[in-house]
């Protein structure tokens, strides 16, 4: 008993602890990764417009990690892509960094914005979860780089 009392004291509780700080390092108060101020610094200028925040937003580390899983999703974001308000937000040259871009995030962001069906079938529904979870994270951390560069 005095053994396992020993093996919870020196090293369980230590453990998670670690486990917890090691986190906190990574990912800001939102619980955001902080790599995301590297990926949002050099797009943040005087000349921005408002059309381009959700391009931005949709480049965050976590929402590029969203994967489209079946032909479905995909048929459905091509008919996302298809409709002229959509196509008029989304990148029009290819440049380095928007060659290897996954543009489901900013399809799913953009479909939101203009209450577009396709986005509340349930096929969406983890994606949308995560995406309108984390969005409101980002845009804090994006104001935050922003009043960082002033």
């Amino acid at each position: 008993m005095l053994l396992f009392a020993f093996i919870i004291l020196l090293v369980i509780i230590p453990g998670l602890v670690y486990i917890n700080f090691v986190d906190s390092t990574k990912k800001d108060e939102g619980g955001v990764l902080l790599d995301n101020k590297r990926v949002f610094g050099p797009e943040v200028n005087e000349n921005m417009i408002n059309k381009n925040f959700p391009l931005l937003i949709s480049k965050s580390i976590e929402l590029q990690a969203l994967r489209s899983k079946s032909n479905k999703e995909v048929e459905l974001l091509r008919s996302l892509k298809d409709d002229e308000r959509i196509a008029e937000l989304l990148p029009k040259t290819i440049t380095k960094k928007t060659q290897n871009m996954n543009l489901k995030p900013l399809l799913l962001i953009l479909g939101h914005m203009f209450r577009k069906p396709e986005v509340k079938d349930p096929i969406f529904a983890e994606s949308m979860d995560e995406l309108l979870k984390l969005s409101p994270q980002h845009i804090s951390q994006l104001i935050s780089v922003t009043c960082e560069l002033q």
